[in-house]
């Protein structure tokens, strides 16, 4: 039992010791005077100049023909697919086209039929 005691006592000295050198004991006074000269101090603000920027001016020379887009073909009716993988088309005038995103554009609702879509039901 006695062994135990001055094992016990060993150990906690050494934590004791190392407690005291993480943690320094600072007296109140010191501790506040320290506090109220961080909170009292301003960091000096630099600002940088700015430097003016060069920019090289490089010729352009075009080394291809420059070809306008191919206009879309007219397309009224709008295939859409669903969760379920019906193919539906819709009209202009059906009560969602306004608000159908077409997975598929076709001029005339004989080629969306064609294509394997049906009309909305009403």
């Amino acid at each position: 039992m006695k062994k135990f005691f001055i094992f016990l006592t060993m150990v906690l000295s050494v934590w004791l010791m190392a407690a005291c050198v993480f943690y320094p004991v600072v007296p109140q006074a010191e501790f506040e005077a320290r506090e109220t000269v961080q909170a009292q101090a301003v960091l000096p603000t630099v600002t940088p100049t700015p430097t003016p920027s060069v920019v090289p001016t490089i010729p352009f020379t075009p080394t291809a023909e420059v070809i306008p887009p191919t206009p879309v073909p007219d397309c009224t009716v709008k295939g859409n697919i669903d969760a379920k993988g019906t193919k539906i088309y819709h009209l202009p005038g059906d009560p969602n086209y306004a608000r159908t995103k077409a997975e598929a554009c076709f001029p005339d609702a004989a080629s969306a039929e064609a294509a394997g879509y049906r009309p909305i039901k009403r």
